[in-house]
């Protein structure tokens, strides 16, 4: 995972991690992936889509350890401390919206049916004069 790249001492270089394409991988490839790809908070350790109880149990569980995402890990440091609670403390409470990108066989579909509703629509039109 992502967070485990970060982690190393190692400075990551896979082009696989680097979501922005910016040719480095750090805190802002974590973010374009749990904002921006996943679409919810860096506090939302657990992905259900809002920062609550779980998300402050899981960084409790872990607090002043090494960790990860799931522990709390929200800036992705490997350690999970104030900075990160403070983050869970910003977005305590809020509800996300999940990106939702549909699948290509859906799209498809979508098309395949709109098509059809317009020959429909056409076949019951009264002819041009």
């Amino acid at each position: 995972m992502l967070w485990d790249v970060l982690a190393t001492t190692v400075p990551p270089t896979d082009p696989a991690y680097d979501l922005i394409d910016d040719g480095t991988i750090d805190l802002s490839d974590a973010t374009e992936l749990i904002t921006g790809l996943i679409g919810t908070s860096m506090a939302d350790t657990d992905l259900d889509f809002e920062v609550g109880l779980t998300d402050l149990g899981n960084l409790a569980a872990a607090y002043k350890q090494p960790g990860s995402f799931a522990d709390g890990d929200t800036d992705a440091d490997g350690f999970v401390g104030l900075l990160d609670l403070g983050n869970l403390a910003e977005d305590y409470g809020k509800t996300f919206a999940p990106t939702i990108v549909p699948e290509p066989t859906s799209l498809i579909s979508l098309a395949a049916g709109g098509v059809v509703l317009l020959r429909r629509r056409r076949a019951n039109m009264p002819p041009r004069e």
